[in-house]
C-alpha cells in the first residue's frame, strides 16, 4: 500500500523476500544509493534492492543474509554492508548488473552501526561499532587495517570529509570527534561535547566548513565549525 500526494509517496511495510521465502514483514535499518534509480535497503533478512522513480518503488531482488544488515555504503559499483555481528561484506555487480557477495570480513560480535568511505587516496572504509571502536578497512587488501577505541559508548554515525582523509563521528557518549588518517595512524584533530544527550547523526556540509549534528530527544540541529 502507498500514500501519495504531490510530492511524496510512501511504501508501507515492504515484504522481506529472504531465503526462507516466508513473506514476513521486514525490519529496515539503513539505505544507500549512488543517485540512480537503484536504492539498497538493509533489513533483518538481507539487502532489499529497489527501483525508485518519482511515482513508484518496486522491489527488484533481494540479497539474502543470515545476519541483520545494520549499515550500508556504496561507491564505484561496490556495495558495502555491516551486520549485527560486526562483519563487513563487499558486493560486486555481475554482467547483468545484479550485486552478489564478493567477500566477508568476520566481525567480533558487536554490531556495525554505521559506515562511510574515505575520499582522496585513503581507499578505506570507516566503520563505527557498537562497542565504541572504529574499524578502518583497507579496500586494497580487504582487511581491517586499523581498529581504535574512538568513543566510550556506541558510535552512531560517521561522515567522511568530501576531499581529505578525515572523518567525523558522533556517539552515545555525547562527543563529536574529527579524525585524520595518515597511513595506519589515526589521530583526533577536533573533539567536543555539545550537549549531554546521545548523538544520533552527523554530516559534513557547506563544503566541509561545517558539521551538522543531531542528538536524541532534541529538536535542534547543531553546527560545528571544522578545523
Amino acid at each position: 500500500d502507498s500514500y501519495q500526494n504531490s510530492w511524496l509517496f510512501v511504501m508501507r511495510r515492504p515484504i522481506a523476500q529472504g531465503t526462507s521465502g516466508s513473506g514476513e514483514k521486514a525490519t529496515l535499518t539503513s539505505c544507500a544509493s549512488d543517485g540512480s534509480e537503484t536504492l539498497f535497503v538493509g533489513s533483518n533478512s538481507g539487502i532489499l534492492v529497489y527501483s525508485v522513480t518519482e511515482k513508484e518503488m518496486k522491489l527488484k531482488y533481494t540479497i539474502p543474509s543470515k545476519t541483520m544488515i545494520t549499515a550500508l555504503a556504496l561507491a564505484n559499483k561496490r556495495l558495502y554492508a555491516g551486520d549485527a555481528n560486526g562483519g563487513v561484506s563487499v558486493y560486486k555487480q555481475n554482467n547483468e548488473g545484479v550485486y552478489g557477495r564478493y567477500l566477508t570480513i568476520e566481525g567480533k560480535g558487536y554490531p556495525c552501526n554505521c559506515m562511510d568511505l574515505l575520499k582522496g587516496e585513503a581507499n578505506s572504509l570507516v566503520c563505527g561499532m557498537d562497542d565504541g571502536k572504529i574499524d578502518i578497512v583497507d579496500l586494497k587488501s580487504n582487511s581491517v587495517a586499523v581498529s581504535i577505541t574512538g568513543h566510550s559508548a556506541p558510535v552512531t554515525a560517521i561522515s567522511a570529509h568530501p576531499e581529505k582523509a578525515r572523518f567525523a563521528t558522533v556517539s552515545e557518549d555525547t562527543f563529536v570527534n574529527v579524525w585524520e588518517l595518515k597511513g595506519e595512524e589515526v589521530s583526533v584533530v577536533q573533539s567536543t561535547s555539545i550537549t549531554k544527550k546521545l548523538g544520533t547523526g552527523i554530516k559534513y556540509c557547506q563544503g566541509a566548513k561545517l558539521l551538522a549534528v543531531t542528538f536524541f530527544d532534541d529538536s535542534s540541529i547543531y553546527f560545528l565549525t571544522t578545523m
